[in-house]
């Protein structure tokens, strides 16, 4: 996890062909007024109404929840001086503030100079007392200065205008013409609405500023930017299909500019970023996204990320994120990816495209700078062993990943992110001829049976499979944490553990002919720690037991079904691992599932059993 350093130049560009598409205040969002154009208002107490959630209230009191309950959304504006107020769920925020001038103030007065102090009275002989000495004369009390210039009054709002209207894009705003004590006046242009759309007037940087608390920007087209867009206070951007994208070159980090990306999210920001992809596209033929169905952020190549996080926070649900060394780079703060396509373009010459999501290392070693990965599809990027050793998913996600073809006899790895269920249907939909990596990022446990009907090998990566909630159903042969079936072809590898919960049922089945390979890990199940219906297995190492005998006190750690056993329909063929209470090599119905080559070692006081090679001369 490095920061990007300028003059790395690599100009390898593989397309991403496998892409999928991902999936003051809204004050009068319909244009309708409450007895028509509002201006020359009382600034008294009002309100401009508009659709539940867009009404526009001003008075010279402050608001609060009981004399102005409002709805959230509503906006209010204090007459007097300027403050603005939206009502949140929490109760009215204060926004912003527009003002008059303040007067200037006055000149104080000069102080007066102080009298002289009268002279002393004479002290009497000594010996009998003498007279009391006459006190001295007072000195004379100085002028007092003279008053200084009253200051001016300062300028306040005297009434508020608000005429409203339409931009090119669609967004009402309202021109607020405040006029003054001093009668002068002044017109403020705001687009404070729920949705602000961008697209031939409207420019993203203006919405973002502009846009009302929790509401969302719609892009109508795809944006050229020759700066980046800095957020600073929580909002929404939807692609809606449309692009992000620069021409010119923005990268600019000297004299602590820090101009990164396309879209920075700076102190105070909080921006969600999604692709409804719904929006019509309004742009012309000559935008190079002007065909393209889902939206993304595309930096120019060899140029800059297409996002940062410096100091605020940001989510991506979806969309489509192309940038140089880093698609999305976090300095300081938060990144929560749920979905979304993401590579680079550009590749560090070292570490090619390991940095494609990154934090700052120093602050992601003390937990100022985090991602966080839910979701997603990364090219030649793994997130569970990002940059310099990071793990960036999160508990309880699997990440999968195969070979595609992504341009004409070009082949790269794609990694997907997704909680255990949602990844064994995405697994299902690879075709049968690709082999699926899936692996664990943290402990996780299932709520139903996990079906496995692909090719695949599961690396456990030190973790555990486990349940709290009885999955056993045997009308619905829902025997396993684990069921391989159909053309499904399992190998498990890595350290880890598949935990049954106890008096429930086994941790992993083979039926309709499947096949499963385990060559690390611990398996604890009841009755059975693997069951064989129909197909076959194959054990080259790991750790076998249970926690319950079967109903004859037999310690049927592996088995298979008899019938099918006999026919050789179900078979197990051990080339090693460690079995508990069980002798692999003495099956019940005088079975053996030790292949020929190897033996069994025994601690007969632990009954611990341990399928190893033949040494020579057994």
């Amino acid at each position: 996890m490095a920061k990007k350093e300028k003059d790395v130049k690599n100009k390898k560009n593989v397309p991403f062909s496998a892409l999928r598409k991902g999936a003051l205040c809204a004050l009068l969002g319909t244009g309708i007024l409450a007895g028509g154009l509002l201006s020359g208002c009382d600034s008294e107490k009002g309100v401009v109404q508009g659709p539940a959630g867009a009404n526009f209230y001003y008075g010279v009191d402050t608001p609060n929840t009981t004399d102005n309950p409002g709805q959230v959304g509503d906006f209010y504006i204090e007459t007097d001086d300027g403050h603005v107020w939206q009502l949140t769920a929490e109760g009215w925020l204060h926004i912003s503030n527009i003002k008059g001038p303040k007067g200037d103030q006055g000149t104080q007065g000069i102080q007066g100079e102080k009298g002289d102090p009268g002279e002393k009275g004479e002290q009497g002989d000594p010996g009998l007392p003498g007279e009391k000495g006459d006190p001295g004369k007072q000195g004379v009390q100085g002028l007092p200065g003279e008053k200084g210039e009253t200051g001016e009054q300062g300028v306040g709002i005297s009434n508020v205008s608000v005429v409203p209207g339409y931009d090119v894009d669609g967004n009402m705003y309202m021109d607020m013409t405040f006029t003054y004590t001093d009668g002068t006046s002044s017109v403020d242009r705001v687009y404070p609405n729920n949705e602000i759309y961008v697209g031939q007037e409207m420019t993203l940087q203006k919405a973002v500023d502009e846009i009302a608390i929790g509401g969302t920007i719609v892009l109508k087209n795809s944006i050229k930017l020759d700066a980046p867009v800095e957020v600073t206070r929580p909002a929404k951007i939807d692609l809606a299909g449309n692009y992000i994208y620069n021409e010119t070159e923005i990268w600019n980090d000297t004299d602590l500019i820090n101009d990164w990306s396309l879209i920075s999210v700076r102190e105070g920001g909080n921006l969600v970023i999604e692709d409804s992809g719904t929006m019509v596209n309004y742009g012309t033929e000559e935008d190079p996204y002007y065909d393209v169905e889902y939206g993304g952020i595309v930096a120019l190549e060899n140029d800059c990320f297409a996002i940062d996080v410096q100091g605020g926070k940001c989510t991506i649900n979806n969309g489509y994120f192309v940038g140089n060394i880093s698609a999305a780079y976090v300095y300081e703060g938060e990144l929560t990816v749920n979905g979304g396509c993401f590579y680079v373009q550009q590749q560090d010459p070292t570490g090619g495209a390991k940095f494609t999501l990154n934090c700052y290392n120093e602050n992601y070693a003390d937990g100022s700078a985090k991602i966080t990965v839910n979701g997603g599809e990364f090219l030649s990027f793994n997130p569970i062993s990002a940059g310099d050793d990071g793990n960036y998913v999160a508990k309880d996600n699997i990440v999968i990943d195969y070979q595609e073809e992504v341009d004409e006899n070009v082949f790269a790895t794609i990694y997907m992110v997704a909680p255990v269920e949602d990844a064994i249907r995405l697994m299902q939909t690879i075709p049968s001829q690709m082999h699926v990596n899936a692996t664990l990022a943290s402990d996780v446990v299932l709520e139903e049976q996990m079906v496995v009907t692909a090719n695949m090998t599961l690396n456990l990566n030190g973790h555990t499979i486990s349940n709290e909630k009885d999955i056993w159903n045997a009308d619905n042969k829902q025997w396993s944490l684990i069921s391989v079936q159909g053309n499904g072809n399992l190998t498990i590898t890595g350290e880890g553990t598949l935990f049954a919960k106890e008096n429930d049922c086994y941790t992993i089945d083979v039926r309709d002919g499947a096949s499963l390979t385990i060559e690390d890990g611990s398996f604890i199940g009841n009755i059975s720690a693997l069951y064989v219906f129909e197909g076959s297995a194959t054990i080259n190492g790991g750790h076998f037991a249970i926690q319950q005998e079967d109903g004859n006190g037999y310690a049927l750690v592996v088995n298979c079904y008899n019938e099918n056993y006999t026919n050789s329909i179900a078979n197990i063929s051990i080339n090693g691992g460690t079995y508990y209470g069980y002798n692999p090599s003495e099956y019940p119905n005088e079975g053996n599932f030790v292949e020929e080559g190897y033996v069994v070692e025994q601690d007969g006081e632990n009954q611990i059993f341990t399928v190893v090679p033949k040494t020579q001369g057994e």
